[in-house]
């Protein structure tokens, strides 16, 4: 079988709790199976058999619902004026279930090998323990829970210094980069799991769990157009605030040391009257030029960074920078 049961659970919990499966989905006879164990399990549990309909699409009766009858064992949704358009219908798909996605979670714990107990500490947003290594796993229902104010804090201070796998669906690049510089990456759920087995409903892909994910440039320069990109935010610099641009990012990205005024001046200005006053006249018409770009991208806090007085760096690492030279 090919179906992953978590995947399609979580997929129809993306609209928040309580949610819900309309019959049982259409799966192999292994995928079936499965299912029955998750049943077993309780994290899908059966909610009642539907007594009432849709309405019919066609009918006049001005009625909101049909009452479904049952003859000689197969259910009708019965029209309220002519039973000549009662509906047949699907006996499976009379039945409601309700998904626990706190069992889904606890189940996700076991099949991680994780002893502690899942804990909730957000609407949609699950704890479920440390992996080996002590990355803590994470699970989201919805990309909107990230957004909300102070889950990103409340992810940290789970974290205790440990960076964190997050499993969460469909999570816009930009918002990836950001989770990925605080100790947060982001792994969909397709990638998070393994095909169902009868006996194993929830299997983990452990290697894509404990991986560190590829970082995506946020930040591409291209030296023959003087254009800075960051994350997917376009501008054109004049040449000289993109050259010290450039200077930056090659030589003092994140964690490196910063470039000092004297090593810009050799680099830029060598063979002038250019001074020191001259080097910050031009990193401020930089951050000046940048603040739109910054803005359109959202990106908080400075990129431009002055390092008292021992020179300029930037704000992300290396990984996140690519220089296109010409």
């Amino acid at each position: 079988m090919s179906e992953s049961l978590p995947v399609l659970l979580l997929r129809q919990s993306e609209g928040g709790e309580p949610a819900y499966l309309l019959g049982m989905p259409e799966l192999s006879p292994g995928g079936a199976r499965a299912c029955e164990r998750l049943l077993e399990l309780g994290v899908v549990l059966h909610d009642r058999t539907l007594d009432a309909w849709d309405p019919c699409p066609d009918c006049t009766c001005g009625a909101e619902e049909r009452r479904i009858r049952w003859t000689d064992g197969v259910p009708y949704a019965a029209c309220a004026i002519a039973s000549a358009d009662d509906e047949p219908l699907d006996p499976g798909e009379l039945h409601l279930y309700r998904i626990s996605i706190v069992g889904l979670a606890a189940q996700i714990a076991s099949a991680a090998s994780i002893q502690e107990t899942v804990e909730q500490v957000q609407p949609g947003l699950f704890c479920i323990g440390a992996l080996q290594g002590g990355r803590l796993l994470l699970l989201a229902t919805a990309s909107a829970v990230v957004h909300r104010p102070g889950a990103l804090h409340q992810i940290r201070l789970l974290a205790r210094g440990q960076r964190v796998t997050l499993v969460a669906p469909a999570i816009a690049t930009t918002e990836r980069a950001r989770l990925e510089e605080r100790g947060s990456d982001v792994v969909p759920p397709a990638e998070a799991f393994l095909p169902s087995e009868p006996r194993r409903p929830v299997r983990l892909n452990l290697e894509a769990l404990l991986a560190m994910p590829k970082v995506e440039p946020r930040l591409v320069l291209s030296e023959a157009t003087s254009i800075v990109t960051l994350d997917s935010h376009s501008a054109e610099l004049p040449p000289r605030e993109f050259e010290l641009l450039w200077l930056i990012c090659k030589q003092a990205p994140r964690g490196q040391q910063p470039i000092n005024t004297r090593d810009i001046l050799d680099a830029m200005y060598r063979g002038t009257i250019a001074t020191a006053a001259t080097v910050r006249s031009l990193k401020r018409d930089l951050q000046n030029s940048l603040k739109d770009l910054q803005a359109r991208a959202r990106f908080h806090g400075p990129l431009i960074q002055a390092s008292g007085g021992r020179g300029y760096g930037i704000s992300l690492g290396p990984e996140e920078i690519l220089l296109v030279e010409a």
